[in-house]
């Protein structure tokens, strides 16, 4: 989400771009439904990330929680 924000991309213009629902946009940013790998690659190339950030957030953020700098309900507020 943080991502498509930042880029000023709407869900209903990354949906459209991705040829899917608003709302499995909606679900996969809300943590609902994870999305298949072909959607996780789809919606990286289109917000420039890679799709493990897809699945699993930013990369630094994992790495803090790797380290225990954080617990997950901070790196889940970001």
């Amino acid at each position: 989400q943080r991502a498509r924000v930042q880029q000023g991309v709407s869900q209903a213009v990354l949906a459209d771009d991705l040829s899917v629902h608003p709302d499995t946009v909606r679900h996969v940013e809300d943590g609902v439904i994870a999305p298949d790998i072909n959607l996780a690659v789809r919606m990286a190339r289109r917000l420039g990330l890679s799709p493990a950030e897809i699945f699993f957030g930013p990369a630094s953020a994992r790495a803090r929680v790797g380290e225990g700098l954080v617990v997950e309900d901070e790196v889940a507020a970001e």
